[in-house]
């Protein structure tokens, strides 16, 4: 069933010498540490109503609710979003690799999501209710795989299947409701999962779930989601990229307006809902450099996806004169709509260091070259200054093929007519593709040479070693917001593929750490490096955290409000990487 390779609707093959392909596949492996979770026991429970929208900033579930880190919670994987936020379900574990890479049956479970215990003695009317989507933006469940909730029988300590659907491609969400009305449900130690039976090798048979909602004094009617909700990220603030270097930046890049799309879910309430739009805050490094206040709305209508265009060129930053970030915001206040509320805000940030970039820092496939020794592919760049082009940031997608295994160069071509031209740099030395410690690790690669003066448009990328694909990360969400070509040793061929390759030139300034992707949690201190046992951490709140040795394999993982120890740890060097309000910070640490 899934042997192809490859899970895109389409894949363009051009017949030239070696029959070069580019090839647009499932990630296999996405090298996301799993973050330690409480295992729960049955005096440990929470209250009813519960409700989960998966709009967290982080990509695991919410602690608070479920007991394991299996799905991936994003805001890019889904399709004809009813909200901002859904949790996936594939053949990937906790750690961001394949439960089984051998195994593509649809027979077996893969990920699972778990609630805690529930004390649902004297409670009435208790339903659970949900909407999912099979595939969305990744690969379609087949009609062999399932969607299943299973609720747990407390008298002999079994789960019990209460619901399934088969697989099917869904363009649009589906909501179902359940009844949890039996003797045997409502006692001390209820809980329930949410599986997903399908390959179990990869980020194959994809389901997404959303507007979660578990609650009593409900009726079978009640599935419905009636919520005005914001349904995608918001956009850049600048033209075209997604970030500049902050010494190539100037105000012509900033964008007149941006529009943010939002839902009025369920049917039309009376009186209507009276919502706030066009409230909206711009902060630049912490200070507030804009706000709006809004205009109220009644009358848009109902269950069709809205645009809301707000001005924002009253921001006209000074010149900068270091790296930067732009934290935004917007708000879709008014008639409070219970009980769904976590998506009616939006928050956004971006980050102006020393690369340009044209995604949005997610991958949903992996984009690849194959068939041809040599193969190449490479991104256009217009920067915005001359300048000496130091290397690149790639996302390497692991997407049944391991990279690690072939070598390739990075190579810089000039542009013939809007095209690849002349080759002007191609590096000595041979590079392999780093995963990296993280979903959606960018990985630092330096020219092996004191780099490369560029003065006009160009297109960056590299000549492939091996006749296989070495997948760079796709963004299916940002289609083509720069040129991509591929071919062989003599011919190149515009991408006709939708979405935007992740790969990520820098200039002038050389990244923190080469082979490391720089920290975004300042805050955390650790010490003392090298270590002897005890490796102390300074923060303001306990921290998730995991050691992982140089090849990414993690030894020791926990929570930590101030010490880790490392006795039982071999001399060498290891990798800590904590977790902190959604974002992650890495650092060498050598044991000694």
């Amino acid at each position: 069933m899934k042997q192809v390779i490859f899970f895109f609707s389409f894949i363009f093959t051009l017949a030239t010498f070696g029959q070069v392909e580019e090839t647009v596949d499932v990630i296999t492996q996405r090298h996301a540490p799993s973050v330690s979770f409480k295992t729960t026991a049955i005096d440990d429970t929470i209250q009813l109503p519960v409700i989960d929208e998966f709009t967290s900033q982080s990509t695991y579930p919410n602690s608070e609710i479920w007991v394991d880190n299996y799905v991936l919670i994003n805001s890019t994987h889904s399709k004809n979003a009813l909200s901002i936020g859904v949790a996936t379900f594939d053949g990937l574990n906790e750690n961001g690799f394949p439960y089984d890479p051998t195994n593509n049956s649809s027979d077996t479970l893969a990920d699972v999501l778990t609630s805690k215990y529930f004390d649902l003695r004297g409670e009435n009317n208790v339903f659970l209710s949900f909407y999912y989507q099979g595939g969305g933006l990744g690969e379609a469940p087949s009609l062999d795989d399932s969607l299943v909730v299973e609720f747990w029988a407390t008298a002999d300590s079994t789960w019990e299947q209460v619901w399934v659907t088969k697989g099917s491609k869904m363009e649009i969400f589906k909501p179902v409701i359940i009844a949890v009305d039996s003797i045997k449900w409502l006692q001390n130690g209820f809980k329930f999962r949410f599986g997903a039976y399908g390959a179990r090798n990869g980020a194959f048979d994809i389901w997404n779930i959303d507007y979660f909602y578990f609650s009593d004094n409900r009726n079978p009617g009640d599935s419905i989601a009636k919520d005005p909700a914001f349904i995608e990220q918001l956009p850049n603030i600048t033209r075209t990229y997604s970030s500049v270097p902050w010494f190539h930046f100037n105000n012509n890049l900033l964008k007149d307006t941006i529009s943010t799309k939002y839902r009025r879910n369920g049917p039309t309430p009376s009186p209507p809902w009276s919502l706030t739009k066009d409230k909206f805050t711009l902060v630049k490094n912490g200070s507030v450099a804009q706000t709006s206040a809004g205009f109220v709305n009644s009358n848009d209508p109902h269950n069709i996806d809205l645009t809301n265009p707000m001005f924002i060129n009253a921001f006209n930053p000074a010149p900068p004169t270091d790296s930067f970030s732009l934290g935004m915001a917007c708000v879709l206040p008014g008639t409070k709509v219970e009980p769904f509320t976590a998506n009616d805000t939006l928050i956004g940030r971006q980050v102006f260091k020393n690369y340009y970039a044209f995604d949005d820092g997610t991958a949903e496939r992996g984009y690849g070259v194959k068939n041809a020794f040599g193969s190449r592919m490479a991104i256009r760049l217009q920067a915005e200054k001359p300048d000496t082009l130091k290397g690149a940031y790639f996302r390497f997608a692991h997407a049944g093929v391991d990279a690690t295994l072939y070598s390739f160069k990075i190579c810089v071509w000039d542009s013939d007519n809007g095209e690849p031209g002349n080759l002007i740099y191609q590096s000595d030395s041979n590079y392999v593709a780093d995963y990296g410690y993280y979903h959606n690790s960018f990985m630092p690669y330096q020219l092996d040479t004191s780099g490369i003066y560029i003065n006009g448009p160009v297109f960056i990328g590299i000549r492939q070693n091996t006749d296989q694909p070495i997948h760079v990360g796709l963004d299916i969400n940002t289609p083509k917001a720069t040129p991509v070509y591929y071919g062989d040793l003599f011919f190149w061929y515009e991408s006709l593929v939708e979405g935007t390759a992740m790969i990520r030139p820098y200039f002038k300034h050389q990244p923190y750490d080469l082979g490391f992707v720089e920290n975004e949690s300042a805050a955390i201190k650790i010490y003392p490096n090298p270590v002897d046992a005890i490796l102390f951490v300074e923060s303001e709140s306990e921290l998730k955290f995991w050691i992982s040795d140089i090849s990414g394999r993690i030894i020791q993982r926990g929570i930590t409000s101030g010490s880790i120890d490392l006795a039982d740890l071999n001399n060498g060097l290891y990798i800590a990487t904590f977790e902190n309000d959604g974002h992650l910070y890495s650092e060498k640490i050598i044991i000694q």
